[in-house]
Order: C-alpha cells, then structure tokens, then sequence
C-alpha cells in the first residue's frame, strides 16, 4: 500500500479557517490503491440521451461525454455506466433492435470505443447496461421467430428464441401474453418488448440462442473491451420464478467469466425483497442494488428524515449480510427512481442533498449514482406520478453542450428542474452542492477501508443523532463519525481510537478543534469526520 499523508490535527484550525469547510492538505492525500485492482468504485450512471450534446441536433451522444469526461473524473467517480446505447426505436432503448451495435443518434461503434479508451486512460471502468430479458419487436429475432412460427418450421434457427404458441379458438389472451394473428407471445413489459426464452439457454446451453448471447457477450467484452455489464430486470427473467432466475444468472455469470474473469456485473434485482437479492448472489454475480438503501424511504434518506445517524452500520450491515461474499451496490436514485433531491427533501434544504451524498459515500460496496444529482437536478412533472421522461431531463452545463428537453416530457422551467443552477455556476461556489460531492468521492478513494472494510460501532449518543463507526482492512483502520442532527452540533473525544482527522465533509460549517491540547473534536450539523 502506498505511503499515506496525515494530517496533524494541531494544524486543522488554521487550515479550516482558511478555506471554509474545505481543507486543501487534506485534499492532498494519496489515494493509495490503483483503483483498477477491484470492484470497490464509484459509478457514475449517464442516460446518453441527456447528458451531452457535441453536434447541436438536441440529443446526447458519445462524443459529448467524451467531450466532458473530464468533469466526470474531475467529481473523483471510478467509473461509469451508460443506459442501453443499442439501435432501438424509442428514446430510452431499453428495446433493443441489434445488441451488436450502437444507436445512430448516439454516433458509432468508434465513438464508443474512444470513450471506453478514455476510461482505461484514466483508471475508470466502464460497464455496458445489457437488457437480456427482453429485446424489440422489430429485432430480427423476433421478426425471424414469428415467420417461423406461422410457417410451423420447427427447425428454424429462430423458432424458439421467444415464448410463442398458438391460440386456440376458445381461449382468451394469458396475462402478459399479446395477441398477433392466431398466435401470442409474452411480453410482459408491454407490446413492443416480447421476452426471450431463457429456458431455451438453460436447455440448450449450446443452441442457438445460448450461442448468440455468449456472441454478444464477446463481443462487448472482448471486441470493445467494457469491463462488465448492468444487468436489466433480473428478476423478470422467468416472472415470479426466483430459482429459474437463479439458474440463468449463475449460467451468463459463468459465461461473462469465461471469456472476461475479472468483469463486474451488477444486476437490477429485486425492488422489494432483499432475501430474492441474497438467492440470487449465490449465482456469482458481484452484486445488486439494494433498493433498501434508495428513495426517500431507504436507509439513507431516513437517517436524515429521522436524524438518526445508526441508520449508516444498520444498512452497511445489512447490505453485507444480503451480499455474503459479493458487493453490495447501494444507490439513492436511478432513471427509474426519480432523483435524489425529492428523496431527501432537497429542493427545501440543499444540505440534505449534501449529507445524503456524504452518507452514501461512507457506505460499503460499489456506490452508483445517477448523472445530475451531483447538481442537485428535480423531477419536474405536472402530473401526480411523474413520467419516467421526467426523471431523464438535460444535465444543465449552462454552454452548449446542454440537450433539448425529452420528448413528452412536462414543460418546466428551468429554475423548477435545476434549483441550485448550472454547472457552471456551481462549479464555481466552493460551497455548492457539486462540489461537496466531489470531495465526499475523493474522501472514499482516498480511504480504502470505507469501501471494504468490515464495520463495527464504536459509539453512538443517546439520541442516536451521533455515531462512530470503525472499518477495518488489510489490518488498517478509518473511523467515520456521523453527525446526522440537523440543528446541533457535538463534541467527541477521539483520543483513544486515533491519532489524525484526515476527511471532512460538513453540510452547514466545519470541523473546529474544541482545545488545542487535546484530541476533541466539535462537528457541526450535519457534519462526517475521518479519523485515522
């Protein structure tokens, strides 16, 4: 492990006076692990379509996050994952009409390369999001199955790659089942995305459809050189079914391991029912989002709705127990979800977007978040449930790389979608919500044992609004102190667990040393301090 720089903490109070709730020396510590040796990281999630615009036609593309890549380093993120990027005719292309391609909007197979390239340059991995359960209606597979099906040839290469029967006279349509002719297929999604026959892979581990997807895997792994993939709807695989679901994901996750032994694959499991997530670990996979932790009523935003700092070893101890011996993925928000801002009751109080980002960056695992909550981004919708287009609005950069509005989105202004401004104008407030989550990223990276280290309470106030919780690995240790009252600050004496404050992330003031000859510290509302 590389040499580590500490920080007396005599010297704190003239570094801190000076720059706020920002200590430069502290910044200025070594991130000691090559952040490429695990899957220990901070992932950024872009929906393309939204986040940068670099030829002026309103839609995201590769180039664009090309173009601005380094503001996704700069916010200290360790890798990324892009939403489908495919040929699909909708504008999420969670359909996918070719897995062997990128969408024409999103600009070519070279573009994507590049962007993979600038990722390993800069010690960043990048995952492919990979939607097996489902493709388009106008995938040539589909197409192929269907023609073969009203033909009765069995023996075609397609027949069996989607679950499609005839119907007879009398019956009506299954539930997610559609109707075409005198035939019906599943779809349990909707119309447009007729399911895959996994049960064909399971029985057949080398046919046809077995032999495409591993192509596809390949081919994304290999010929382009992603380091793993987001799996979508894991748990719609065989609906309702969680052992079927179990024996396709420990079939792709021996196959992703085959052709790439150190890929990363994180699956979208279950939403409501983290034992369904702790059976499907068994399978291999590294991990799952633990929706436990995510949304307003998630782990995290009730550690600030609740003020109530025991919230942090309760999840990081419950996410390790799901994950055994896999990484646990907590996240806040997703382009399913919603973002961060209305979980946290942001738009009323900026530093509950502050604290929830800090906690989450003291959470064990791999931490995803979603592109625009680092700039506080709103859902804004004229609807009681917000449209899924809503949830995907432009990343304001406040230059012209700013998209145009999704299409059948709620009209909004941008003062409602962007309450804390731009880009740019934060970039330049040392106090701003972007730059604090910059800070909390670069605090994990610099810190190894936040992300591993096994977790134990050292000590919580009676109130529960303070704890301090130790993780230790490789036989070293950091000590988080978590001050989740909104209004009060509060004092602690770290004397007997160690010798420096090495972090900091305070929402409304900053760390003061309470007296100079001993190691106390004050922390303020809303404060987290590393001790080593």
């Amino acid at each position: 492990m590389k040499k580590r720089f500490l920080l007396n903490l005599l010297l704190l109070p003239l570094c801190l006076l000076a720059t706020g709730c920002s200590s430069d020396k502290i910044d200025e510590k070594e991130i000691p692990l090559n952040i490429l040796d695990d899957n220990f990281r901070n992932i950024y999630e872009i929906f393309p379509y939204s986040f940068a615009d670099s030829d002026g036609d309103g839609i995201g593309d590769l180039k664009g996050i090309v173009d601005k890549f380094d503001y996704i380093k700069d916010l200290n993120y360790s890798g990324l994952w892009l939403t489908p990027v495919h040929k699909s005719e909708s504008y999420h292309k969670y359909d996918v009409d070719d897995y062997m391609s990128v969408d024409s909007s999103f600009g070519t197979l070279s573009d994507y390369d590049s962007l993979v390239e600038k990722c390993h340059e800069n010690n960043m991995t990048i995952l492919l999001d990979l939607v097996i359960n489902h493709s388009s209606d106008t995938n040539k597979w589909f197409t192929n199955c269907i023609y073969a099906h009203q033909r009765n040839l069995v023996d075609n290469q397609y027949f069996n790659y989607y679950n499609v029967r005839k119907l007879n006279s009398v019956e009506t349509v299954p539930s997610g089942y559609t109707q075409i002719g005198n035939l019906v297929y599943e779809a349990q999604f909707y119309s447009g995305m007729p399911d895959l026959n996994l049960q064909n892979v399971l029985d057949y581990p080398n046919g046809y459809l077995a032999e495409d997807i591993k192509s596809i895997l390949k081919f994304w792994l290999i010929d382009h050189n992603v380091d793993g993939f987001r799996l979508d709807a894991v748990t719609s695989y065989f609906t309702g079914l969680t052992d079927k679901n179990l024996e396709f994901l420990t079939w792709l996750n021996t196959e992703v391991k085959k052709i790439k032994p150190n890929a990363y694959i994180v699956g979208e499991g279950s939403w409501g029912n983290p034992n369904e997530n702790k059976v499907y670990y068994s399978s291999g996979v590294d991990g799952f989002f633990m929706f436990e932790d995510s949304q307003s009523s998630g782990y995290i935003a009730q550690a600030l709705i609740q003020q109530d700092a025991t919230y942090l070893p309760y999840a990081i101890n419950k996410n390790l127990e799901i994950a055994t011996n896999g990484i646990p993925a907590p996240f806040i928000a997703n382009h399913d979800t919603g973002r961060l801002l209305g979980a946290v009751y942001g738009r009323t109080d900026i530093n509950n977007a502050k604290l929830a980002n800090g906690i989450l960056a003291m959470m064990n695992g791999c931490t995803f978040s979603y592109y625009g909550d680092e700039v506080g981004m709103a859902v804004a919708s004229t609807s009681a449930k917000a449209k899924d287009e809503d949830k995907r609005q432009p990343l304001p950069w406040g230059d012209s790389y700013t998209c145009k509005p999704v299409n059948g989105s709620s009209i909004a202004k941008d003062s409602e979608k962007y309450p804390y401004g731009t880009i740019a104008e934060q970039a330049k407030n040392t106090e701003s919500l972007l730059n604090y989550v910059k800070k909390a990223n670069k605090i994990r990276l610099q810190n190894p044992e936040i992300a591993r280290g096994t977790v134990e309470t050292v000590y919580e106030n009676e109130r529960e609004t303070f704890c301090v919780i130790k993780k230790t690995y490789n036989s070293e240790s950091v000590y988080i102190a978590l001050n989740c009252d909104k209004t009060s600050e509060v004092s602690y004496d770290f004397t007997s667990i160690g010798e420096n404050v090495v972090g900091q992330l305070c929402s409304t003031s900053y760390i003061k040393q309470a007296d100079k000859n001993i190691k106390k510290i004050v922390i303020p509302p809303y404060g987290i301090a590393i001790i080593r």
